[in-house]
């Protein structure tokens, strides 16, 4: 039983110093997640396009299929959907390789 309180109270030690004045300067945090890459201005209005066109048809099923089960299956097409648009939302594309990948879940969420 000493033990474990020995323990517990030098873990609370580490945790209270873990934090302190400096962790609270934004510009010293790094950021969680780390920045991504530059998406180019071209590739970025076409994913945009392709993320609007997708959420357009959303709208437009979610209200056709209200009460029906079908409706059931539309968040199979939210996520690609989502996918893509937090992606653009928040820099968080990490490899100029993931580009034709959004351009495909696009296609994929159109197909569903």
């Amino acid at each position: 039983m000493r033990i474990l309180a020995a323990s517990l109270f030098f873990a609370s030690v580490l945790f209270v110093l873990a934090d302190g004045p400096q962790d609270n300067i934004a510009e010293k945090v790094r950021p969680v997640p780390p920045e991504g890459v530059m998406v180019p201005a071209e590739v970025r209005a076409d994913l945009q396009k392709g993320v609007d066109d997708l959420g357009k048809q959303i709208a437009t099923l979610k209200k056709s299929l209200a009460g029906k089960p079908q409706a059931e299956l539309l968040p199979d097409v939210e996520i690609f959907h989502n996918s893509v648009r937090y992606a653009l939302a928040h820099n968080e594309f990490y490899d100029t390789k993931e580009f034709p990948i959004a351009k495909k879940h696009l296609q994929l969420g159109m197909d569903r």
